[in-house]
């Protein structure tokens, strides 16, 4: 049973509206698409339709599905939850679900307890105040991936810096080779944000060789206007990394124009955070 399938069965169950159930969290209309799995609600907006009604979080999670055959689909929804709480920047939601979970009956707890500090640590901007066993258990969890899918190529873009380079180049070589051509533009977009992080980290290590495969591979995808601020935030940073090389003040110049681009497109925090990377490595 899904998130949307279960709030329908306890919406009935409560004899409400849908307007009634949603009270002023979400639209009607949003909802009804919920209901019928069209459209995934966020972490933030099902705790608030939950407490609204008096709904235990903790049943709720724990009635996912209580087939035994169906663990599997309970921790999946557990796992919408937290990456959904951690993109809406809600360091108070991913809390609130790990008192839930650690309430309930889920065999793998643990390792979703393990991923909701490392993603508050990472909301911190601190992943390096992490347990030194904590960081080992994710590094080894993520290194240990066969067949990389999109969520768990998120879940490595996000935990780079836990990786020394060389394991760096070798984890994004592998994902590289694994989506090679894709079409979809969410894959593209962590695609060229993953080659991104590397080449900063390469530039932060000052290592600047065998960089031509992940440089060629973010080339091959088109710019589409979704994907044209990965693609500007591409350009900088091998624009930076030619300066370091061939010392073309040229190529510095085009960083600072580049950044400025971002400042103007509203991304003023973003732009200055290049501009202190910019001024430490220059």
């Amino acid at each position: 049973m899904t998130i949307g399938e279960l709030l329908k069965k306890y919406r009935i169950e409560h004899e409400k509206t849908q307007k009634e159930w949603v009270g002023n969290i979400v639209s009607p209309s949003f909802y009804a698409k919920v209901e019928k799995n069209l459209s995934r609600i966020s972490a933030e907006d099902l705790l608030g339709i939950l407490r609204n009604n008096q709904v235990s979080i903790v049943s709720f999670v724990n009635s996912l599905d209580s087939r035994e055959e169906s663990v599997k689909n309970q921790e999946s929804e557990v796992d919408k939850l937290i990456t959904e709480a951690y993109y809406q920047g809600s360091k108070s939601d991913l809390e609130k679900i790990s008192h839930l979970i650690k309430d309930s009956d889920l065999p793998d707890k643990d390792e979703q307890l393990m991923f909701i500090t490392a993603y508050i640590a990472l909301l911190n901007d601190d992943l390096k105040s992490l347990d030194e066993q904590i960081k080992s258990k994710l590094k080894n969890k993520i290194f240990s991936i066969v067949n990389f899918n999109e969520t768990n190529a998120e879940l490595y873009s996000n935990f780079m810096e836990l990786y020394d380079l060389d394991s760096n180049l070798l984890i994004t070589k592998r994902i590289l080779q694994q989506f090679k051509g894709t079409n979809d533009v969410e894959l593209q977009s962590l695609i060229l944000a993953m080659i991104s992080n590397l080449l900063f980290i390469c530039v932060e290590n000052k290592r600047y060789d065998g960089l031509e495969f992940f440089i060629k591979n973010a080339n091959e995808i088109i710019v589409t206007p979704e994907l044209f601020f990965y693609k500007n935030v591409l350009v900088f940073v091998e624009d930076l990394i030619d300066y370091h090389v061939r010392h073309d003040k040229a190529s510095l110049e085009k960083c600072k124009l580049i950044i400025e681009n971002i400042k103007l497109t509203g991304m003023t925090s973003y732009g200055n955070e290049l501009s202190k990377f910019l001024k430490i490595t220059e």
